[in-house]
């Protein structure tokens, strides 16, 4: 599958499941084994993992994939819940906490996962039509389901990907209020949340990132290659590192009343970065990005090293009602808001102190007086 994480169709893991519905795991422990806890293959539906532990695993926590891509599309409505998952991927350094390859409207939530040597959730295809059989899953696709038209047309726009988005089957999956720490200890290139190439509705929501410090992080959260209409909202962001971005968007994605609070260091691109490809119509709004002393930019414009055509341009994004703000350089927005207002965006955006409760704390509730009330911002509970 994609990047050699895990392999496609095999048994990989302690206990497995393929053509599976309504079967439950729970309470149980997965620990001290070569390879991954549990994997999902291909048709499995209305499954369900719950207050298990994962722990001192080779490979990955729990994987859902179903059939490469096409139109069977029947690997979906599984819950991965209240789970513990830690210290996996300590063989095969890239294998994932939790993974949904070609795997929709699954339910993953109240997950504890920490000390990964890479990612900690993956939600991805990321196999394009047109891939050769023995290139990197070319074995997975089902040529015989897609038009020629679609397969020879494969150019990563948001238009293109509307085209092919029926054979993306990671679609419409919910991951809320997961904790994520430690992530990425042994590889470089990774992320807490990394979603690429699924299908559309993927909603990453209240989510708690914190203490993610390896010099090797892009970015905690990121919408990686072909990626679009996914919705990152009321996310906290503490304490992490990232040398790119905390949250990077390669594609026309909504992020909407995050916190980013506490940066270990201040990125190269951004505390939001667009990146490689248009972002026309992406909504950023009621977020609250705290700079690092050595500040940095909140929003980044990422292009390609010599691309000149479908540009990241965040004046073309939906941007508003955000608070920005640096412990000592007042200045630090004058130069982004006095563009962004000049074609009347983020009118109602302000540089103020968010006033939290107690951020150190992990109180992310807000004092009374705290301009956030004001703009309607949500405050979140970690």
């Amino acid at each position: 599958m994609q990047h050699d994480w895990d392999m496609f169709d095999r048994p990989t893991a302690a206990l497995r499941f393929r053509g599976a519905e309504h079967c439950q795991v729970i309470n149980c422990k997965f620990v001290n084994s070569g390879g991954s806890g549990v994997r999902f293959d291909l048709h499995a539906q209305q499954n369900k993992v719950e207050d298990c532990e994962f722990a001192h695993l080779g490979e990955a926590g729990i994987l859902l994939a179903g059939y490469g891509p096409g139109t069977k599309d029947v690997n979906h409505h599984n819950s991965i819940i209240n789970n513990h998952i830690h210290h996996f991927s300590e063989i095969t350094w890239h294998s994932p906490g939790i993974w949904a390859w070609q795997s929709g409207y699954n339910h993953i939530a109240h997950n504890y996962i920490h000390h990964s040597g890479y990612a900690g959730i993956l939600i991805t295809n990321r196999i394009e039509p047109n891939r050769k059989l023995d290139g990197e899953g070319g074995r997975t696709v089902r040529h015989h389901e897609i038009p020629k038209e679609v397969i020879n047309n494969t150019k990563e726009t948001y238009e293109n990907w509307k085209v092919r988005e029926k054979y993306n089957h990671s679609r419409h999956n919910v991951f809320e209020y997961n904790e994520i720490t430690h992530a990425v200890q042994l590889l470089s290139d990774g992320n807490c949340i990394y979603v690429s190439g699924a299908g559309t509705g993927n909603i990453v929501r209240y989510n708690y990132l914190h203490d993610n410090l390896d010099k090797s992080i892009p970015a905690p959260i990121r919408c990686d290659d072909d990626q679009h209409e996914t919705l990152i909202y009321g996310n906290v962001l503490y304490n992490n590192f990232g040398f790119s971005a905390r949250i990077a968007s390669k594609g026309v994605n909504d992020i909407i009343n995050n916190f980013i609070v506490a940066p270990s260091n201040a990125p190269r691109s951004g505390y939001v970065s667009y990146e490689w490809v248009s972002v026309k119509g992406s909504k950023v709004y009621k977020n609250i990005i705290i700079s690092h002393p050595d500040g940095g930019y909140a929003h980044n414009e990422r292009p390609r090293k010599d691309q000149t055509s479908n540009l990241p341009d965040i004046e073309e994004t939906k941007m508003d009602s955000n608070i920005y703000y640096h412990p000592t350089n007042h200045e630090w927005m004058d130069e982004h808001l006095h563009r962004m207002h000049a074609i009347r965006k983020e009118t109602e955006s302000i540089f103020a102190d968010p006033l939290f409760a107690d951020p150190i704390g992990r109180d992310f509730n807000f004092k009374k007086g705290s301009p956030a009330l004001n703009l309607g911002i949500e405050p979140l509970d970690v």
